[in-house]
């Protein structure tokens, strides 16, 4: 017998590219390497309930610096803040992304987009320490170079490359509905041992927002029974008995932590992506995530 995934009752079977939540180890970037460093780091800064030890702003054209800045302050919470500028030339192109005078002699402007990293960072009133780092080309390497411990989250616009970076096992935010504030949260569970976390890390750091809890029976189950005789365009089988016992598991999550709730079936018209594209969510929170997810959800997306 062969296992698959399935995303809903409706659809033909197929394979889902799940992304497996846990943590590597990499080399810390030295600042001397840096094109440009700026300011003083200041290590073991006491962590507040909810935030991460470290924030890495990582920016692929002019055009974010405003919004992912504005994100990765927010998170930074006096922590030390790193900006990562990544000019990728095979996903933008020169000009195509960059203000004028940004680019110069047929490339960027490393000074230009300094000075406008720090006017912004000054317009948002951040008075802490930061970190610049400015390169051409290698985004995946460069961050895989820049982080080394777990708590650090990074932010940063979702596109093709920056995608590539779910596979990485980082805590990461991908900013996908033009900076709006988190006011609609919805929190999407597996019925893990890691779902607890989930949801103490949103009270503790969306307190003022209104939280949902999330559960999409078929996306979350993830195993169907398919005979290699009939292939991978059979139906999926789905285990009424079982669906009814994590039903009744997701709500009792859900009465404990006294916040709001859907569980949901999995058909086309109920499934995980439609139900928080259709009640706009503003940040979807979750720890284990496909590529359908992420190209298709229209709200930010906080993979932990």
């Amino acid at each position: 017998m062969l296992v698959l995934g399935s995303r809903g009752a409706g659809e033909k079977c197929r394979r889902t590219c799940k992304v497996r939540r846990g943590f590597t180890s990499v080399p810390m970037l030295s600042m001397t390497n840096a094109d440009d460093v700026s300011a003083n780091t200041n290590f073991g800064i006491k962590q507040e309930e909810g935030d991460f030890m470290k924030t890495l702003a990582l920016i692929n054209s002019t055009a974010e610096i405003k919004e992912v800045l504005q994100k990765a302050t927010e998170f930074s919470n006096g922590d030390i803040l790193e900006v990562l500028f990544v000019y990728e030339k095979g996903l933008f192109g020169l000009p195509d992304l960059f203000k004028p005078g940004f680019v110069k002699d047929e490339s960027i402007d490393k000074e230009a987009i300094k000075k406008e990293i720090k006017t912004v960072l000054k317009e948002l009133n951040y008075k802490n320490d930061v970190v610049i780092f400015i390169y051409i080309d290698g985004t995946i390497s460069r961050v895989e170079a820049a982080l080394k411990d777990k708590s650090a989250l990074i932010v940063t616009k979702y596109n093709k490359t920056t995608a590539k970076l779910a596979e990485k096992n980082y805590d990461l935010l991908y900013l996908k509905n033009g900076g709006k504030n988190y006011e609609k949260i919805a929190i999407v569970l597996n019925l893990s041992p890691k779902d607890a976390q989930l949801i103490d890390f949103a009270k503790k750091r969306f307190k003022s927002s209104d939280l949902e809890l999330v559960y999409d029976y078929l996306y979350a189950i993830d195993t169907i029974t398919i005979d290699p005789l009939v292939g991978i365009n059979a139906e999926p089988y789905i285990d009424t008995e079982l669906k009814e016992a994590n039903k009744n598991r997701f709500n009792g999550i859900a009465q404990k932590e006294n916040l709001k709730s859907a569980f949901l079936e999995g058909a086309d018209s109920e499934n995980l992506i439609e139900y928080i594209n259709a009640n706009r969510y503003d940040l979807t929170l979750i720890e284990t995530v496909d590529y359908e997810i992420l190209d298709l959800l229209k709200s930010d997306v906080l993979i932990k």
